[in-house]
């Protein structure tokens, strides 16, 4: 391992202060990231019965962190399709993420694509 990435190596080990940023819905248990690797990092299951969508929240460190929310395709609580999407976040952006995971997954947050009818 070269100087600059031994100096780099704890900034991709997971932090106290990050899991705790997703309370219980924090699902990794690894003790690092690895360069620039999609990991799964939270998921947010839907309530049942509800409208929300379940939400898996991915990290990829470089070693700054990167999330991407992927919400899964679902039936609200009246049985309407609702389409999966994805949403990504520029760095740093962990408390965005949980709140924006939290909101979709319980129905109060979602996307309707153009010329589709809310």
């Amino acid at each position: 391992m070269t100087t600059v990435n031994n100096l780099l190596a704890p900034a991709y080990r997971i932090r106290d202060d990050e899991k705790a940023v997703f309370r219980d819905r924090w699902v990794f248990e690894g003790a690092e990231f690895k360069h620039g690797e999609e990991t799964l990092v939270a998921h947010y299951p839907k309530p049942e019965p509800g409208d929300g969508q379940p939400v898996d929240v991915y990290c990829t460190a470089c070693p700054a962190r990167f999330y991407r929310l992927v919400v899964l395709s679902s039936e609200n609580s009246v049985g309407d399709f609702k389409l999966g999407y994805d949403l990504e976040t520029g760095s740093g952006m962990g408390a965005l993420v949980h709140s924006v995971a939290s909101a979709i997954s319980e129905g109060m947050l979602g996307l309707v694509p153009p010329g589709v009818p809310a």
